[in-house]
């Protein structure tokens, strides 16, 4: 019997052909995952269970990317997209695949990264709680200026993996006002030849259109953004007088929106926030009403894009704090003071944080709207106004940005007295850095899951976090 080892199998080079692949995992960004001979393969998309083909793009060490040429085999889980624009749009990724495998594996992705990099043991997941509505269920979307392979103008949402923009024409995620609206715009900045942030003397980057699920009776509330760049050098006439007469079009039109905003970001990173607004025209605050709760808000200011499934978030976390009346709240990344209103009836009293100055305007308007004569906000940099509070909170509620907090603020609340922390997150993975930044003296006690993004692979992560006994 020979007893030479085995040969290695010789990695796969870009361009070859690996047929047959069995998809076995998903990944949080929306991609799959299969093996081949022993190595992982990353491949751009795919469903549990799909035997594909896919051509080898790059190779590192033992993990191989690879793009999908072909389903040769279906996934039982696959369903039949409804949107028109799946193949190229990078917004709905999991539209292919069916809701109960959908809500299975977003909650397991939740679970898994808690564990991985929070490096905690057991998050007590108590499961997904689903979006009450899978369409129509945006109260904002964030909408692209980009080239066509014409070099003309063009306006709509990113295509997958890339920086491209494809033209949607019939998005379901919001009202069907919000695509009226891009192919106004879409038509008037092509006649107004106005060039796209991708050209050399760039200027339109975004449109944000927001309609809020609260709509007076008798009217419509829709708040137009376009966010540029700075004014391109020579050119006649200038970009900015062509927005005002945007503005003027829609405002005054017929379409049904009610106000409008032109901000200008100079920042090179491709993010959607104004550093400064440059003009505006007619109704730039809205309300908005998360369950029985009414808000005021800013056009700039954070408020959940899913206004029913921000009701149930509210519930959630409103257990996960557990207030009896007689504690101090800490409402850290307070926004317009949404979550921490919600629950002021519950407080001693409420403390709001936040560093953007018209977010902390608002929530001391909303408070007084609502009579909490108990509560107060602060505007500023978190770690400075931190470091100088001298209240002494029972409980902290966290919704941080995407990025989740400062190293600094983790080191301000992980020394705090406070008995319960809830930390609210839309990114599972910084939510999990965060927690382990916390030290030992924290334990994950008990964590849930809302989808405010149906069809994707994200959710809104909810933990509630407890002191370690002694």
């Amino acid at each position: 019997m020979s007893s030479f080892p085995p040969q290695e199998t010789a990695a796969p080079a870009p361009g070859d052909v690996l047929p047959a692949l069995c998809i076995t995992d998903l990944t949080v960004s929306g991609g799959a995952v299969a093996r081949h001979e022993g190595r992982v393969v990353f491949l751009d998309r795919g469903l549990p269970d799909d035997i594909v083909s896919a051509t080898v793009t790059s190779v590192k060490k033992r993990i191989t990317h690879a793009t999908v040429t072909d389903i040769v085999t279906p996934s039982p889980h696959r369903v039949e997209p409804w949107c028109p624009h799946f193949a190229e749009c990078g917004g709905c990724t999991w539209q292919d695949l069916a809701l109960p495998s959908h809500a299975e594996w977003k909650a397991r992705h939740l679970r898994e990264t808690l564990m991985r990099i929070g490096g905690v043991r057991e998050p007590g997941f108590l499961g997904l709680i689903a979006s009450p509505k899978t369409r129509a269920f945006r109260n904002k979307m964030t909408f692209a200026f980009g080239l066509t392979s014409a070099g003309q103008t063009t306006l709509g949402l990113r295509q997958r993996g890339t920086h491209a923009v494809v033209e949607v024409t019939d998005c379901m995620l919001q009202a069907p006002l919000a695509m009226n609206i891009v192919a106004r715009v879409r038509a008037f900045v092509q006649d107004a030849d106005l060039p796209s942030w991708d050209e050399p003397q760039g200027y339109l980057r975004f449109l944000i259109v927001r309609i809020p699920e609260f709509q007076p009776e008798g009217t419509t509330t829709c708040i137009v953004e376009c966010i540029t760049g700075p004014e391109p050098r020579g050119r006649q006439p200038d970009c900015a007088t062509a927005v005002r007469a945007l503005a003027r079009e829609l405002v005054e039109g017929e379409l049904g929106v009610s106000g409008f905003v032109h901000s200008e970001r100079k920042h090179p990173a491709q993010v959607s926030q104004g550093e400064r607004m440059l003009f505006s025209l007619g109704q730039v605050n809205y309300e908005e009403h998360i369950g029985e709760l009414a808000l005021q808000v800013p056009y700039d200011s954070f408020l959940q894009t899913n206004t029913e499934a921000a009701a149930l978030l509210y519930e959630q976390v409103a257990r996960f704090a557990g207030l009896t009346g007689t504690e101090c709240l800490w409402d850290v990344y307070c926004g317009v003071g949404g979550i921490g209103l919600s629950v002021a009836a519950h407080a001693a009293s409420v403390h709001g944080f936040d560093w953007q100055e018209s977010s902390i305007t608002a929530a001391r308007k909303n408070s007084a709207r609502l009579g909490h004569s108990h509560c107060r906000f602060v505007a500023g940099p978190l770690p400075v106004s931190l470091s100088k509070e001298t209240s002494v909170p029972d409980v902290i509620i966290l919704d941080p940005p995407r990025a989740g907090m400062e190293p600094e603020v983790a080191k301000i609340i992980a020394a705090s007295p406070a008995r319960r922390i809830v930390y609210v997150s839309c990114d599972v993975a910084t939510q999990a850095r965060d927690i382990s930044r916390l030290g030992p003296e924290w334990q994950v006690e008990k964590s849930v899951a809302v989808d405010m993004f149906p069809y994707t692979p994200h959710g809104e992560s909810i933990v509630l976090l407890t002191r370690v006994a002694q």
